[in-house]
């Protein structure tokens, strides 16, 4: 066989053999893959029926089904996702936004700082009208409601924010700044984290967020519940634990939740970053310190002051309800909301930017319910509720166009106007919320 025939033929069978990889990788696993970050859901070979075949909905699915499950898929995926980010500054996942300078950011944060998000005024002021009926009702127990509002990532570093994510901006129309506006005027406690943040963002010496994380690092997180304990210390009247910082060191190897952004772009690697300080504390104390009871209720950047051990050290005991995802403190006994509040010092609701959509995660309702008096400011007030809601829901339906061709559809079946439809599936709606609380 000729040398250039010889080349071919061996060519030609390592090309065969090739196709073959990627099918023994799958059945046997030969080598480790690392796995991809985030929620992916694949498709599975969907079963043979004449039906599905004939409407081109089986072969559509099997493809897929082929795609997901080839071996080797988490390696091509990030193949692909490398290339997106390295050459052309964009991500596969949806979720996550490459920025300027190499900052990444959720764009959850970017459609909170330019109000995307706003969840409306009226909606907002029930909410602190309910807030104050609670605040007012536990204080006479001796328990004080104080609500925090800490920056995200987007309203931090908004210059890092690409340009055409910010074109229709309001910052007067966001859920940030109608919280401050609407609290401050009811006189709740309030906690403006983010003004703070901001206020000494020219002049502070360490990074308090990471360039491709999302959440706050060590430093920027002691602060937070520095600041925190202080205002709960002047709030009651009473001396606790000062945190110190007695040394810090400064690192490149981040720890996992300071690159979670960048971990969900699913690259083969970080990108670069600036390091980050990673902290020593110790506490001055005296004779006088109290140590609060504080429960707190709160989206996951009260996870980054967990994570810090100050809560062991400052306070006497500590509840943390992510989302308000409620938990009895006492092992074995049902759950009782009444007690849970009631055996505190101090409830903290918290809500960065990006999670104030959904803030304060149904705990205010839930109080309300147990200390407002059943009069008639409290029937005023629920039927204002209904009211916003029905108005809000009606204007949805008539924004989404796929919701509002199904229920005018309905509205024909049933031989009734679109009005009537709208408003129905509103009501329904709105009773099925309040089922939820």
């Amino acid at each position: 066989m000729k040398n250039g025939n010889k080349i071919k033929y061996i060519v030609f069978w390592i090309f065969i053999l090739s196709l073959f990889i990627p099918m023994i990788q799958k059945k046997f696993k030969v080598v480790h893959e690392r796995l991809l970050e985030g929620y992916f859901q694949t498709e599975s070979f969907p079963d043979f029926s004449d039906s599905l075949f004939k409407e081109g909905v089986f072969q559509q699915k099997f493809e897929t089904a082929v795609s997901d499950n080839i071996g080797f898929y988490d390696f091509f995926v990030r193949c692909q996702c490398q290339l997106n980010y390295s050459l052309f500054n964009i991500s596969k996942v949806q979720s996550v936004v490459p920025g300027k300078n190499g900052y990444i950011f959720m764009r959850n944060y970017i459609d909170a700082f330019v109000g995307n998000d706003f969840k409306g005024e009226a909606a907002i002021d029930i909410e602190t009208e309910k807030a104050l009926v609670v605040q007012r009702a536990l204080k006479e127990k001796n328990i004080d409601l104080i609500f925090a509002f800490a920056p995200g990532k987007g309203s931090y570093f908004s210059e890092y924010i690409p340009d055409d994510l910010k074109r229709n901006m309001n910052v007067e129309k966001t859920n940030y700044a109608y919280y401050i506006k609407s609290c401050t005027k009811a006189g709740l406690n309030v906690i403006d984290l983010r003004k703070y943040f901001l206020s000494m963002k020219d002049t502070i010496k360490y990074p308090l967020f990471s360039q491709i994380g999302v959440h706050w690092g060590d430093y920027g997180a002691v602060l937070a519940i520095d600041t925190i304990s202080k205002y709960i210390a002047q709030l009651r009247n009473v001396n606790m634990k000062r945190i110190v910082i007695s040394d810090f060191e400064m690192r490149d190897t981040m720890k996992r939740g300071d690159y979670d952004a960048a971990s969900l772009l699913n690259t083969f690697s970080l990108p670069p970053h600036f390091p980050l300080p990673y902290l020593k504390l110790k506490y001055t104390t005296s004779s006088s310190d109290i140590k609060p009871n504080m429960l707190a209720i709160s989206d996951s950047y009260f996870a980054c002051i967990q994570v810090t051990n100050v809560l062991d050290s400052v306070y006497s005991d500590w509840s943390y309800w992510l989302y308000n995802r409620q938990k009895s403190s006492v092992k074995d006994k049902p759950f009782d909301l009444r007690y849970e509040i009631e055996k505190r010092d101090v409830i903290l609701i918290m809500g960065t930017d990006g999670a104030l959509y959904r803030f304060p995660h149904g705990f205010i309702d839930q109080a309300y319910e147990l200390y407002a008096k059943k009069d008639a400011a409290y029937n005023s007030l629920q039927l204002k509720e209904f009211r916003n809601y029905i108005l809000t829901t009606l204007e949805n339906i008539n924004n989404n166009k796929k919701w509002r061709k199904s229920l005018i559809e309905s509205a024909k079946k049933k031989g009734v106007s679109k009005e009537v439809e709208f408003f129905n599936n509103a009501k329904w709606c709105y009773d099925q919320e309040k089922l939820k609380k």
